[in-house]
């Protein structure tokens, strides 16, 4: 059969090639078990520091809410401690409320000259 010169079989492109394919993957016919390793310690190396810096970013989230949940915290206390000065001082001006209104009952009575009657227990 006749092909053309560009068309042609090449003879020696059947046979299997004699010199060493350079070194590039895993699927290769020859590679180096030491660049292979070395490739699996890259790939960690750079896993590990992505995961660092993930962790990294993540606690300075953390960081930054549990700052924000202690201000909030320092505000609920000083507005607890506020609330409760307002409780004793209501209470006690509660109690100076009732102390007046007694004595001015009792002057307001005083002045039409009744006299609070005081009760007896178990008279009989």
């Amino acid at each position: 059969m006749d092909y053309p010169a560009s068309d042609a079989p090449e003879e020696h492109s059947l046979r299997p090639s004699t010199s060493p394919r350079p070194c590039s993957s895993v699927y290769s016919d020859n590679f180096e078990l030491q660049d292979l390793v070395h490739q699996v310690d890259e790939s960690v190396g750079v896993a590990q520091l992505n995961t660092i810096e993930q962790l990294l970013q993540e606690n300075t989230v953390l960081q930054e809410d549990v700052a924000r949940h202690r201000r909030m915290w320092n505000v609920l206390m000083d507005l607890f401690d506020e609330t409760f000065d307002m409780e004793l001082l209501l209470r006690g001006s509660l109690e100076e409320c009732k102390d007046k209104r007694s004595a001015a009952e009792v002057d307001w009575l005083a002045s039409w000259g009744i006299r609070e009657s005081v009760e007896v227990e178990n008279w009989i």
